[in-house]
């Protein structure tokens, strides 16, 4: 379950032969039960941002995108009506191959997310306003899985300049989505972070957590693979990046994009990996 945010170490060693890479690594994990489940891995690797119709649903999961996000920011272009029935059949579409689906909020009241989170069953909630610790905590022991937007300034930035940005959170078993700080608009914009900044953090703060952590701000297929290599990221978010024209997903865009990220469950040829659900039939044969 992607809710699910403890890990039974002993199930995993007999079954994958070891521990996972991302718990091994991390010193004196097994004498502190207590990180076994407090830092939980990103609950995706590739997510595509904005999704508004089962159609970019399907792009998705052909592609091998592991996660769609559904944007209920009412000033979004790319907001979708939480109780309609195009948005319920776009959650079911990518409940159905196994997709991760994530709640976009911002600035919610906190009842009004978890009331959305529960109708839908989401996988996951992102807030990505201005949001308490109160807010994320409610989330997180309602049982879902949380990701907290980081706005953060586009131009190079020291580690312990990163860190002070996640700091009052950094105790709290949730994944920090590092995005490009636009003033008063909430998201990237389209803009960049300085990826060897976020490279020089990972390696000083992020290896020292089992915690996961997201890459955002004008990402697109041209630029993935250079992100991804310059800030070490392992897990990616788009929203305009794969669109064409602005706000409409794009049938192309998307799989360049996955494909260029070395992330998802395609090959360098296209072909989509065995370990993901079957795109391109019918989800409920």
């Amino acid at each position: 379950m992607m809710k699910q945010l403890s890990i039974d170490i002993a199930d995993k060693q007999e079954k994958m032969g070891g521990l996972p890479s991302s718990i091994a690594s991390v010193p004196n994990l097994i004498e502190n039960p207590i990180l076994n489940t407090a830092h939980p891995p990103a609950p995706f690797k590739v997510k595509i941002c904005g999704v508004r119709s089962s159609r970019d649903v399907q792009a998705c999961a052909d592609a091998g995108a592991d996660a769609i996000g559904l944007n209920f920011y009412p000033a979004s272009i790319r907001y979708v009506e939480p109780a309609s029935e195009s948005t319920k059949a776009i959650n079911d579409t990518a409940k159905r191959y196994g997709i991760c689906r994530v709640g976009l909020f911002v600035n919610h009241a906190s009842d009004q997310v978890l009331e959305v989170a529960r109708a839908l069953d989401l996988d996951a909630i992102q807030f990505h306003g201005d949001e308490t610790r109160a807010d994320l905590r409610r989330a997180l022991d309602a049982g879902f899985q949380v990701v907290r937007a980081i706005r953060l300034p586009t131009s190079p930035l020291a580690a312990e300049e990163i860190q002070s940005h996640l700091e009052s959170l950094w105790d709290l078993p949730i994944t920090f989505l590092l995005d490009a700080d636009v003033g008063a608009a909430f998201g990237g914009g389209g803009k960049q972070l300085h990826w060897p900044s976020l490279a020089d953090w990972a390696s000083r703060y992020g290896r020292h957590a089992t915690r996961g952590w997201v890459l955002a701000g004008g990402l697109d297929p041209a630029c993935i693979a250079e992100a991804i290599t310059q800030s070490t990221a392992k897990s990616v978010d788009v929203a305009s990046g794969v669109e064409s024209p602005r706000g409409q997903k794009s049938g192309d865009l998307i799989p360049k994009f996955v494909i260029a990220s070395g992330l998802g469950g395609v090959d360098e040829t296209g072909r989509l990996s065995e370990t993901l659900p079957t795109a391109g039939e019918n989800p409920t044969d």
